[in-house]
C-alpha cells in the first residue's frame, strides 16, 4: 500500500512539473506572495535537469493566483518593476510593448507559466493556453527579475524561488 501511495504521488507530481513547458524539469523553489495580509498567488520556479539557480539556464516560472486581478493592472505592474529594476535602456519602449500584449484578466485559481528556453525569449501562458512570446534581447532576465533579482521589491520571496 505504501509503495502504491509512493508510486502514485512521484507519478502525480513529475506530471506537473512536466507541465510546465521544461523537458526535464526540476523545482528550485516555491513561496507565496502576500500583499496586505492578502495572498495574490503562489509561485514555483523550475530549472532543467537540476542544475540549480543561473540566468544561463532554461527557466519556467509557476503563479497561481489566489484572488482576481485585471489583465492591464498586471501588465502595469511588469512594467513598474522593470523600469525599477533596469532604468529604461534605448529599447525600453519597444521591450515593454511586447509585454503589453501578454497580459489577460485572472481569477482564483488560474495559473500563468513563464517559459524561457532561451535568454532572449520568454513564453507566456495562461491556464495552458499561450498569451504570447517575446523575443527581445535579455528578455529572461529582464521580465523574470521581477521575481528572481535580488533587487526585487520581494527579495525573501525572490531567495525562496532561487532555492536559497
Amino acid at each position: 500500500m505504501r509503495l502504491a501511495f509512493i508510486l502514485l504521488f512521484g507519478l502525480t507530481a513529475n506530471m506537473a512539473i512536466a507541465d510546465v513547458g521544461l523537458s526535464n524539469a526540476v523545482r528550485l523553489g516555491s513561496a507565496s506572495f502576500r500583499w496586505l495580509g492578502v495572498n495574490i498567488y503562489d509561485a514555483t520556479l523550475y530549472t532543467q535537469s537540476a542544475r540549480g539557480f543561473s540566468w544561463n539556464n532554461p527557466l519556467a516560472l509557476e503563479l497561481i493566483y489566489k484572488t482576481g486581478v485585471s489583465g492591464k493592472k498586471l501588465a502595469g505592474s511588469a512594467v513598474i518593476e522593470i523600469s525599477r529594476l533596469e532604468g529604461k535602456p534605448a529599447d525600453h519602449q519597444e521591450f515593454m510593448a511586447k509585454l503589453r500584449s501578454c497580459f489577460r484578466d485572472v481569477k482564483t485559481g488560474d495559473r500563468y507559466v513563464a517559459v524561457s528556453p532561451a535568454k532572449n525569449r520568454v513564453n507566456l501562458s495562461l491556464n495552458g493556453r499561450r498569451t504570447c512570446s517575446v523575443n527581445h534581447p535579455g528578455a529572461r532576465e529582464r521580465f523574470l527579475g521581477i521575481w528572481l533579482s535580488p533587487k526585487s521589491r520581494a527579495p525573501k520571496l525572490s531567495r525562496r524561488l532561487r532555492g536559497e
